[in-house]
């Protein structure tokens, strides 16, 4: 055998190494997430390092044409950079850009590294699925033990105090967060290809049950609202596909229990009620009680003071908390705009906010003309998060976007080895 020849082996087998470990870099990624954003991050630079190897810098030219969407990703991280040039709190602006700086790199390096195959895409999926299941009954079951160990009755299981930050503190999860998992779960439960016998058919609708009991009981507002908007939408894009009156009477069914279950459900029913009551009191002109429209309120009078470029990275705070101050709600000092098109617009000005719009946007502008519904799903899940949380001010948001978002534009769009028919339908 000629010494070209073993080397050509060679460079087989180290290629076939590196592609292999950029698949266990993506389930370590989908395992240890829930628990520790920071290992999550590191598995997600060490899948930069295996893509950046993983084929030649001319395919991944080529390759970098045809992921053009990723490009508003590290366009947001160098605005995040340039705003701390004229940021009072440089320390806090580091942290910000620390926080962001898979952005730079990350989503273009996986998505213009060795394709991502329909076998790893499942098979992280069916991981994330059972992760976010186990993680889901270990807060149920340490929350069954805690009022054993306090005596606290369980008639108070449901209660607000003992669901939302208190159920998901366990894991050391934001609820938002975990609501957000619950949700991308369910969607993969529904569109991944995994309905070939009686018994995997039981086992989705067992998890997807236990799922949405689990979201129900963790009691995030707009996770709920997102899981009832979904459920309507499908319904009726059924509906309207079989034609049959019998699937309406299940369509009136599926409404009426969710609104009683809600009605019903201490943390969903209270936390909905003081919304409405919120939005009442505002349309009467009475002082606002809820928390988030004081933030958006104070939001918007920072925008109108520097709607240009805004306050600078890392000094968003300062107009905010100016603003409690006025109100006399010092508990919230240290609060953000909890809308990230509002934050951003604060930190970074009016193009800061554009680019945002497009990061977020395109995605699912690009899942909606290839009808890929599973993508449709979890992007415009993403989209509404936004509105109502700082999802790209927490790493929790920032990996989990940058890593779905360069998996489906990079591989699955471009790869078309998940086709509508046989995953996303």
């Amino acid at each position: 055998m000629t010494q070209d020849v073993q080397r050509g082996i060679t460079r087989d087998k180290l290629i076939s190494l590196n592609n292999l470990l950029m698949e266990y870099c993506v389930f370590g990624f989908v395992l240890i997430y829930p628990y520790n954003v920071k290992w999550a991050n590191a598995f997600i630079l060490a899948l930069c390092v295996f893509a950046l190897f993983s084929n030649s810098i001319i395919e991944k030219i080529s390759r970098l044409k045809e992921t053009k969407g990723l490009v508003w990703l590290p366009i947001y991280f160098v605005l995040l950079a340039i705003g701390v040039l004229y940021s009072d709190d440089i320390k806090y602006s580091f942290s910000i850009l620390e926080r962001s700086l898979v952005f730079l790199g990350g989503p273009l390096l996986i998505a213009t590294g060795e394709h991502i195959s329909k076998r790893v895409f499942v098979k992280a999926a069916w991981i994330f699925i059972l992760n976010t299941t186990a993680a889901a009954l270990y807060c149920i079951v340490k929350n069954i033990f805690w009022f054993r160990t306090e005596n606290v009755p369980f008639s108070r299981f449901f209660d607000w105090e003992y669901t939302y930050e208190h159920l998901a503190g366990f894991i050391g999860l934001h609820p938002t967060y975990f609501s957000m998992m619950v949700l991308i779960s369910v969607y993969f439960l529904i569109f991944l290809p995994s309905y070939r016998s009686l018994g995997q058919k039981i086992l989705n609708v067992l998890l997807i049950g236990f799922l949405v009991a689990f979201l129900i009981l963790l009691g995030t507002k707009i996770g709920v609202l997102i899981l009832f908007l979904f459920g309507n939408i499908a319904l009726i894009i059924y509906l309207r596909k079989k034609k049959k009156m019998s699937l309406l009477f299940g369509y009136i069914f599926f409404n009426a229990l969710a609104l009683t279950i809600a009605f019903k459900t201490h943390v969903i029913y209270w936390r909905f009620r003081m919304a409405y009551e919120t939005f009442k009191n505002t349309l009467n002109g009475n002082e606002m009680s809820d928390y988030r429209i004081l933030h958006w309120k104070c939001a918007a009078q920072a925008i109108r003071e520097k709607p240009l470029f805004g306050w600078g990275t890392g000094d968003s705070y300062v107009p905010l908390d100016a603003c409690y101050r006025e109100m006399k709600m010092d508990e919230l000092l240290g609060y953000n705009a909890h809308n990230q098109f509002l934050e951003t617009w604060i930190k970074i000005g009016f193009p800061g906010v554009l680019i945002l719009a497009l990061t977020l946007l395109f995605p699912l502008y690009v899942s909606i003309r290839n009808r890929h519904y599973l993508f449709i799903s979890i992007f415009s899940m993403y989209f509404l998060i936004a509105l109502t949380e700082c999802i790209f001010s927490v790493q929790k948001g920032i990996a989990l976007f940058s890593i779905i978002s360069s998996i489906y534009l990079g591989h699955i769009c471009i790869t078309n080895q998940v086709r509508p028919k046989d995953v996303l339908a």
